[in-house]
């Protein structure tokens, strides 16, 4: 063979070799551009595969897939951290996939499975509340802390749950909280029990705006009024509860003291009449503070009952005969037999 072959076939050799992972090359770059990284960094390793030689391909296959990596590994923290454990696990695995035994992929996942143990546990300590068992939902918890977590997020744990359920799980929340030295969050719409249990309010206000504090410096600055106001709803900060808001029909007085009084005032309130200390039109409410007994002076008129029932009927006759509604009298008008004039 003459040297000039020799060196021809040479030549081809070489760019056959050059051309060799060139689209695919390409095809990565383009992808890239489109910010498809999963699928450019499996084109660059096609074109590693393709030119084994090219030092080029290889370096920036190797880059990119450090870069991804990284990317993985990151979303993947966040992910856990917000809970998102699916999403997470996946994360890790990816990264795992580019680069086997990484360590840190390796420890998200052994963190993943430690968690989903904690959130099933917690689940379980949720029905042993569900169904009373509170004693055997507290070894459940502590068995989940076992893991020794400094942190416990517990996204709406009283939904679904009724009164005496909640007050006990928020209660269980809080011994763990100071036996484990524990910090636990509690994202939560049940406001008046949070405003009892909580050592630290994290009040979302309208327009995002956070307030951090005691439950008692927010209600003191007005922050949980504000971020509840509404034309039908009050916060009253002596009770850390809501009053429902009528329209005022009337006002009233109510003479008396001990809880009767304050049911009696809830009673009027909600039939529409104001509360006041005085007022020339207001119906003057007497309680006696044993019983439920009450008597009821308007004008000249004098009405009294033994239930708060029966006052609330009277109530809203006197308000129907008020407006000329009802033109039957007040009396009548409750139909309680328990009412008397």
């Amino acid at each position: 063979m003459s040297l000039f072959r020799i060196l021809a076939i040479a030549t081809v050799c070489a760019v056959l070799s050059a051309c060799a992972g060139y689209t695919a090359y390409e095809d990565a770059r383009r992808m890239m551009m489109r910010g498809d990284t999963d699928a450019a960094l499996a084109k660059l390793q096609q074109a590693v595969r393709e030119a084994p030689n090219n030092a080029s391909y290889r370096a920036e296959y190797e880059r990119e897939r450090a870069i991804l990596v990284s990317k993985n590994l990151s979303e993947g923290d966040t992910a856990r951290t917000a809970g998102r454990l699916d999403q997470a696990e996946l994360l890790y695995l990816k990264a795992l996939k580019l680069d086997p035994g990484n360590a840190r992929a390796e420890a998200g996942l052994k963190v993943v499975g430690t968690l989903r143990e904690i959130q099933l546990t917690v689940r379980q300590a949720k029905t042993d509340i569900e169904a009373g068992q509170l004693n055997d939902a507290e070894v459940k918890l502590r068995r989940a802390l076992a893991q020794e977590p400094s942190i416990l997020l517990l996204d709406e744990p009283t939904a679904f749950l009724d009164v005496p359920s909640r007050v006990d799980l928020m209660g269980l929340l809080r011994r763990l909280a100071r036996d484990e030295q524990l910090a636990v969050v509690v994202s939560t719409h049940d406001l008046e029990l949070a405003l009892r249990m909580a050592d630290t309010l994290w009040l979302v206000a309208p327009g995002n705006r956070l307030t951090a504090g005691t439950p008692e410096d927010a209600i003191l600055a007005g922050s949980v009024a504000e971020a509840f106001e509404a034309e039908s709803i009050r916060f009253h900060p002596e009770e850390r509860a809501f009053r429902i808001v009528a329209d005022t029909r009337g006002y009233a007085i109510v003479r008396g003291n001990g809880l009767n009084a304050v049911l009696a005032a809830a009673v009027l309130e909600r039939e529409g009449y104001q509360i006041v200390t005085q007022a020339p039109d207001a119906l003057i409410v007497t309680v006696e503070r044993e019983t439920t007994s009450w008597e009821v002076t308007m004008g000249g008129s004098h009405y009294s009952g033994a239930r708060f029932g029966s006052l609330a009927e009277l109530a809203r006759a006197l308000i129907g005969a008020k407006n000329n509604t009802d033109e039957s009298s007040p009396a009548s008008a409750a139909q309680s037999s328990e009412l008397k004039t």
